[in-house]
Parts: structure tokens; sequence; C-alpha cells
């Protein structure tokens, strides 16, 4: 058995400090330092010092030594109230800087993953909004020569209107906002600091053709006349100058509710941004002030069944027959099939908000009734059909109204 060293403890038989332990505890690190050398009691302020053992105490409230209160020092006094303006001065430089100086200027396009949460400046062209004034939210896209952005703010409506600029498509604007980049909703811009939007201007629109549109005029503002091909639905429009097509979007939210009437055959100038997109090309107007009566001598021809064929998709048609057999559609409306005395063909799809507002409509599940239809040609499983797209578009012909 190894021989135990004098200077080998054994902690399992060390007792713990206390009254009957019979070991003393080791000196406080303040009682145990040497406070003979390095400091000369004669060579420091008096307010230093401690008054009651005259120890040095430096910047204690109270002495470490002998607990006695000490008088505070007003040059300490002086110091934590030059701490604390500055810290607060700080802070309002800070704010300045956050709210009031210009962050940088970004093209949309150059936008990537390291301005994420990045305040930044952006010019460009409202070329489309939703406003939803009972959630106050407010949605905005924004186009520059690069490319678009969406902008969006939920809560900051009632604050854009008490400030009079909410921007109307078309408008050219400045604004600050932050960077938000997400992996499944993009990217897009907060607009949570209304007052940091500026509307720079409104251009002025350029007089164009529908069939002449091509992608130098994409979200700029242009006017464009033509013919109404298919009337509202779904927040849409078509009109067609005879060569090409044109959707319009009527979304409420934009233009609100004061939707113009819009009939097939109607003559219309509209006024908007020209988007691009799976449809073609889409006009946006900016309100109900931008979509203008015109005057266009436009005939829509009047067809023997027998004479369409594929050749005539998308031709804005008229035909006139007696119905043969009416097909009804489990949520309303339906189909009717009629003929000329030269061949048959669908009329429909008559959908419910279209049926519902036909006078007479009881008359079309009849077999015998004479009605005459406007509207587009169109197929559905392989069957040639004239989509009348509105209630003005059919007409039951009673002897009155027979020509």
């Amino acid at each position: 058995m190894a021989e135990e060293r004098p200077d080998q403890r054994s902690f399992k038989a060390e007792k713990p400090f206390g009254a009957n332990s019979g070991l003393e505890p080791p000196d406080k690190p303040i009682d145990d330092a040497d406070d003979s050398v390095g400091i000369n009691a004669s060579d420091l302020s008096e307010e230093t010092l401690c008054p009651s053992c005259g120890r040095f105490v430096g910047a204690y409230e109270k002495c470490p030594y002998c607990g006695a209160a000490l008088k505070k020092r007003m040059s300490l006094l002086i110091w934590k109230r030059i701490a604390v303006g500055g810290t607060i001065l700080g802070l309002l430089v800070m704010w300045f800087a956050a709210t009031q100086m210009t962050p940088e200027l970004v093209q949309i396009g150059e936008i990537q993953e390291t301005y994420n949460n990045a305040q930044v400046t952006i010019r460009g062209t409202v070329v489309d909004r939703r406003l939803d004034p009972n959630r106050g939210s407010i949605s905005l896209t924004i186009a520059d020569d690069s490319g678009a952005i969406g902008a969006r703010s939920f809560s900051a409506l009632p604050e854009f209107k008490k400030l009079g600029n909410i921007p109307r498509v078309g408008d050219k604007i400045e604004t600050v906002g932050t960077i938000q980049i997400d992996a499944v909703y993009g990217t897009s811009l907060n607009l949570d600091l209304p007052h940091r939007l500026k509307i720079q201007e409104t251009p002025e629109p350029t007089e164009t053709d529908i069939s002449r549109l091509r992608e130098a005029d994409v979200y700029n503002r242009v006017t464009v006349t033509g013919m109404v091909k298919h009337p509202v639905r779904f927040g849409k429009a078509v009109i067609t100058d005879k060569v090409n097509d044109l959707v319009v979007a009527l979304d409420p939210r934009n233009i609100g509710e004061e939707i113009p009437d819009l009939n097939t055959g109607d003559g219309v100038e509209i006024t908007g941004v020209i988007i691009s997109g799976v449809e073609g090309y889409t006009i946006i107007p900016a309100g109900p002030d931008d979509i203008r009566p015109y005057d266009v001598t436009v005939t829509i021809p009047k067809m023997a069944i027998k004479d369409l064929t594929m050749a005539n998709l998308g031709d804005l048609v008229e035909v006139e027959g007696t119905v043969q057999t009416f097909t009804a559609f489990k949520s309303g409306g339906g189909s009717a099939t009629i003929s000329d005395g030269t061949g048959r063909i669908i009329v429909g799809p008559l959908f419910a908000s279209i049926f519902d507002n036909i006078p007479d409509n009881h008359k079309l599940k009849a077999r015998g009734t004479r009605i005459r239809v406007k509207g587009t040609v169109a197929q559905f499983r392989g069957e040639l059909q004239v989509g009348p797209g509105s209630a003005e578009n059919v007409t039951i012909i009673t002897p009155e109204k027979q020509q």
C-alpha cells in the first residue's frame, strides 16, 4: 500500500466551515487585499475616501470596508446625467435617421435575398390596385423598367385616406418601404409608412389601336376604342376592334362598385394601364371615369346556323331559331339547343346569373319558343355553341318583336 504524502488532503474527511469545525474561513478578497502600497491616500481626492475609515472607496455609494453611507459625489451625478442624456440623444438621432432620411433608391429588378428586411425607396407606376375598406388594407402593384413588385399594408388604408395620397392605377409614385422575401409569397414591399408615399404625376395616355398593342405599351397608360364582345363577368369584360380582343379588368376593389354597363355590341373608349399575361394584353382603368361610351359603327353579322364552322371560333355573331331542347344545370340556369331549319346549335352556357335575368325565361324550357341570340362562337366537347355572356343578348321573340 502506497504511503500517503504529507501534502495530500482527504476531501472526504474535511469538515465544512462552521462554529464547530475548527477551521477558519479564508479572508474575503477585499479584506485580504494589500492596500499598503500603490495608493497614497494623500494623493487622492477627499471625495474618493470613506469619511469613516479613511479607505479608498472610488465610485461606491456605500463603503465596502465599514459599511458607512457615503455622500453622493457631484462629479458622479454629472457624469451619470451626461450618460443618460447621451443615450437619449443617440436614440433621437437613430429615430430621425429611420423616419426622415431617404433610404437607398433601388430598381425593382435588382432586389434579391440580401435585401430582405431592408428599407428602400422605389419609384414606379401603379399598374394594379386593391382596396379593402372593411379590413383597412391596401395592395398595389408597382412597376418600373426593370420589373414589378407587390406592395401592401394590412391596416394603413385609413391613414392613406387621411393623408389624401391613395394612388390610382397609372400614377407614378415614390415610396419608402421594407422588403419582405418569403419562400411561399415571394418578394413584396411593406407599405406601413403612408407619409413616405408621394404621388409624383399621372402621365397623359397615348392613343392606340387594340391591334397595335405591343410589349412597349406594357405598364404605360393608353386609350383604346372598341366594341364590347363579352359583357362584365367575374370582374372582367372583353372588347374587340374586330381584329384582336382586349381584356378589361373591372375589379370593384380597384374602381369601386359603380361599374358601367357594358353590353355586347356597345362602343366604348377606355383609358388604362396595359399589362401582359396568360390572356394576352389586359387594360386596367383607374376608375369608372376612364370608361366612356364611344360611337362606333359595328354590325354584328346575322348568320345561318349551317354556315357556322370551327373557323368562326371567337367571332361575334347573331343567330335566330326555335328551342328544340333545354338542359338544366344543377346550380341553376342551363343551355338550349335551337334550330333555324338549316342546322342546330347550342345557346349557352346560360348560368343562373344570366338565365334569371332573361324576361319570361320559363319559355326557354318550352320546345318551339323562338329566340334571337347575340354571342361569341365557341365549342364545348367538340360541339359549336353561341355564348351570350349576358341576359341582354337573349331575346325571346314574341309576335310584336318579329321582324
